[in-house]
């Protein structure tokens, strides 16, 4: 190919490729999180509060307790993070509940992130320019409830005023083990302010006939990508260098 028609291809492609760049990020304005790890084992009540370790505009949540005794074995782990720096989201849980016949046992271990206020912050976009969020994940789940009982859900959901932009719900109780692809987007602008919370629910129980040996794992996990909606004149200027780049080829073939 002449360099006389690499010149417009070039010019597309960069064009093309400005406007799919980073444009913003989210920024964490407030939160409010909350877990841990509850529920009773033959009468007698236990709890773990989960900690809320947030810092320099990141979100991270964890809760974890393991008790042992001859006859039984109990332990849970919660965490849950938005990290300004990569922009990623998680929740994840990990339950089980092993043990002789004759222990009664109902527990439940929380994933709470109801209220993280997001803000669209500019990358040098000005304030009001519109913009394209989308989120891309995958959810996990792995159940063991063979000799006993059990419940796994999760979800999250991005809001504006009473608007869901993008939203996710999993009831995996009766998994046993598999994967789900998330994704979805919307429009905004820089300087949005943006609701996103997510949950994640697992609860294991016995009645004591038997000996059990039950579990439940789950993460849901992904990261924000902001990017620039071009103007207008800019696909005018990307469809102009397209046809500048066909009719130089044609003009080399006639040749």
């Amino acid at each position: 190919m002449k360099k006389s028609a690499l010149k417009p291809l070039f010019a597309a492609l960069l064009l093309a490729g400005t406007c799919a760049a980073q444009a913003a990020h989210l920024e964490v304005v407030d939160q409010l999180v909350f877990g841990g790890y509850s529920g009773s084992l033959n009468g007698a009540a236990f709890s773990a509060d989960a900690l809320d370790l947030s810092q320099d505009g990141d979100v991270s949540l964890l809760s974890g307790l393991s008790v042992t005794d001859t006859n039984y074995t109990h332990s849970s782990a919660a965490d849950g993070y938005f990290f300004k720096t990569s922009q990623n989201f998680s929740m994840s849980i990990t339950q089980a509940f092993t043990a002789a016949a004759g222990n009664i046992f109902s527990g439940d271990t929380l994933v709470g992130m109801p209220v993280i206020t997001l803000k669209v912050a500019a990358d040098g976009e000005a304030a009001g320019s519109d913009v394209f969020v989308s989120f891309s994940g995958l959810a996990s789940a792995f159940n063991s409830y063979a000799s006993g009982s059990g419940a796994l859900t999760m979800d999250m959901a991005v809001i504006s005023g009473s608007s869901t932009l993008g939203s996710y719900l999993w009831d995996a109780s009766a998994v046993l083990s598999a994967d789900q692809f998330i994704s979805f987007g919307f429009n905004a602008k820089v300087g949005d302010e943006l609701l996103l919370s997510g949950n994640m629910l697992s609860s294991l129980s016995a009645d004591g006939a038997q000996a059990l040996d039950v579990s439940a794992s789950g993460q849901l996990a992904g990261a924000f990508t902001v990017t620039a909606v071009p103007e207008p004149e800019q696909y005018a200027m990307l469809l102009a260098g397209l046809g500048l780049m066909g009719l130089s080829i044609r003009r080399r073939a006639q040749v």
